[in-house]
């Protein structure tokens, strides 16, 4: 219809290393990265892993033709956001309940650790506007799995702003917060202006806030 975008399907790309992808950030026509929340080979380790705060995640890059671990020992692998000069990937430790800025090669692709901020909650997915960083968080991450089995038990919600200087986090903020009465499990949240916008796939919607 006029006026109304859509997308097509361009093709498939698999790889052994896509064991339990949870975001991608592009970084070239053909060249992207996908973090792994944990990396065990069948779906019983898995589900272990999920559930216990250790290094086991990672993020593998893709070059065009085929992927390679380029971090290993995240501490629960979720959202990416990159850098508008590409110079600096972010990482959301789930488990780890932190933010890593990794600094990019644009020749090879490989990442290395700049730096580090950990937050009271584990962070969700990232949205990048500017210097600043729009994070979701889970204060409770039993709580937030438990609402995902059942929507009964509300899981609670954050909101951050995280202020990055020369790709690295620098200081975070809690913008909102709530205990799942008005959004639960929120996992993603964006602005513009004065306007925030959250969203949880477990609750089904989308809240639109003014912020002050």
């Amino acid at each position: 219809k006029d006026g109304v975008s859509s997308l097509a399907p361009q093709g498939t790309i698999e790889g052994g290393l896509l064991r339990d992808p949870q975001d991608i950030v592009i970084v070239g026509q053909n060249n992207f990265y996908v973090s792994n929340g944990v990396t065990g080979r069948n779906a019983l380790v898995r589900v272990l892993q999920r559930y216990v705060s250790r290094l086991w995640g990672d993020i593998v890059y893709f070059n065009g033709m085929s992927f390679r671990e380029v971090v290993n020992g995240l501490s629960g692998g979720s959202g990416l956001a990159v850098t508008a000069d590409g110079g600096h990937v972010i990482a959301a430790a789930l488990t780890g309940r932190s933010l890593i800025s990794l600094n990019r090669e644009s020749f090879t692709g490989n990442l290395s650790q700049t730096g580090q901020l950990a937050l009271p909650a584990g962070p969700d997915r990232l949205t990048l506007e500017g210097n600043t960083l729009w994070v979701a968080g889970h204060a409770n991450l039993f709580s937030w799995r438990g609402f995902g089995q059942g929507p009964a038990a509300r899981a609670s919600s954050q909101i951050f702003r995280v202020q990055l200087s020369g790709g690295v986090p620098q200081s975070a903020e809690q913008v909102y917060g709530n205990d799942g009465t008005e959004i639960a499990g929120a996992a993603v949240g964006a602005a513009t202006g004065k306007r925030l916008l959250i969203g949880s796939p477990l609750d089904g919607k989308l809240l639109d806030c003014t912020m002050q």
